[in-house]
């Protein structure tokens, strides 16, 4: 009991190897050890070794004779492999055999909605599980019910319900570090940059590699200007998981502080993990032009930008900087006038550069190439 309890805690810290060193150790001492064989399994379903999975749950299932004892186990790898219907039936069994096994009721309104039953799940599997439990103030019935508000619409109201059902399963189970991204996730959609800050800084206390919380307070920072705090918070979060985000984000504060060879490494980084982004083709047309590279590739990713998303009008900004740089002028006021009625949605540092543009544009004016 004692090596599963310290194989459970570093499993909580993410201390991966020595989890599995604990586990190896009780099969050896004990080859029927159910706990650790499910343990072994868990680690082989995170590291993408279904095979090696698969062979410790069957000798975990030999070890119990319990029918459906290991469907959310089994469902859980099916799921990994994307055989959702062997899933949902691993999961209805497991129900069947174990009504008040609300993991796996959970885990079937999650197969469910992916099968776009929201309905179902919302009539009938959370009133199950909200009487299974005896109340609504219960884990798993509050991340189902944050699933089925993320599932049924992209409105603010949804996002606000299923951000209210994640906090409070946060609560009830703040050992799960899942869930605390998952509010960050929705704090980043629902652009709430107070409660970001509010729930990052709570998620850095206790996890200070945290690659998401991270992301958040460098992004926060750099949208205030501060340079240098921004860096340590993004470079932290790229050394944790180099996100495609993070890698742009971190690009554009070294633009910003003119690190440029360091700012295309990172933001060529981005784009191999996210060739889509259209956010990290206009850092690099920015670092491009910064650092007096080829203005041609400049151009060509701000048009990519472009093609990819038209609304950000931090694009045209830049593509009016290229102009000025090749000399034409006409044409950058020509894009400058485009979003110029809108300039009032873009933030204080795009203001201020969209200002200068412009007196570098207007006729008469002393301007600068």
């Amino acid at each position: 009991d004692a090596l599963n309890t310290m194989a459970a805690i570093y499993n909580l810290a993410d201390d991966r190897n020595k989890t599995e060193a604990v586990y190896q150790d009780i099969v050896k001492s004990d080859p029927n050890n159910r706990t650790a064989m499910l343990g072994l399994a868990r680690l082989a379903v995170r590291d993408g070794a279904f095979e090696k999975a698969k062979s410790w749950l069957e000798k975990a299932a030999k070890s119990d004779d319990q029918r459906g004892a290991l469907g959310v186990e089994w469902a859980v790898i099916h799921l990994m492999n994307n055989d959702v219907p062997r899933a949902r039936l691993a999961l209805q069994e497991a129900t069947d055999l174990q009504p008040k096994n609300l993991q796996a009721w959970a885990m079937l309104a999650m197969v469910q909605m992916q099968q776009n039953e929201m309905n179902e799940v919302e009539k009938v599997v959370l009133p199950k599980m909200e009487k299974i439990a005896g109340t609504a103030d219960d884990y798993f019935v509050q991340i189902t019910r944050a699933q089925l508000w993320m599932k049924k619409g992209s409105d603010l109201s949804a996002k606000k319900t299923a951000r209210e059902a994640f906090i409070r399963a946060s609560m009830l189970r703040s050992d799960i570090p899942g869930v605390k991204d998952m509010i960050l996730q929705l704090d980043i959609a629902m652009n709430d940059q107070a409660a970001a800050e509010l729930h990052a800084r709570q998620v850095l206390r206790t996890s200070r590699k945290h690659a998401l919380a991270n992301y958040v307070m460098g992004s926060l920072r750099l949208q205030e200007g501060s340079y240098g705090e921004a860096e340590d918070f993004l470079r932290r979060s790229v050394e944790s998981n180099p996100s495609a985000a993070a890698l742009n984000d971190l690009a554009e504060v070294l633009r910003r502080v003119r690190k440029f060879d360091e700012a295309e490494h990172s933001v060529r980084q981005a784009l191999k993990l996210s060739p889509e982004l259209y956010v990290a083709w206009e850092t690099l047309g920015s670092i491009l032009l910064d650092s007096n590279k080829d203005l041609d590739e400049a151009e060509h990713a701000i048009r990519k930008a472009l093609d990819l998303y038209k609304e950000d009008l931090r694009i045209n900004i830049t593509l009016a900087r290229i102009q000025i740089k090749k000399g034409n002028v006409e044409l950058a006021r020509k894009t400058l006038h485009q979003i110029k009625s809108r300039q009032s949605e873009l933030s204080k540092y795009d203001q201020d550069e969209m200002a200068l543009l412009i007196d570098q544009t207007t006729p008469g004016r002393n301007r600068k190439p």
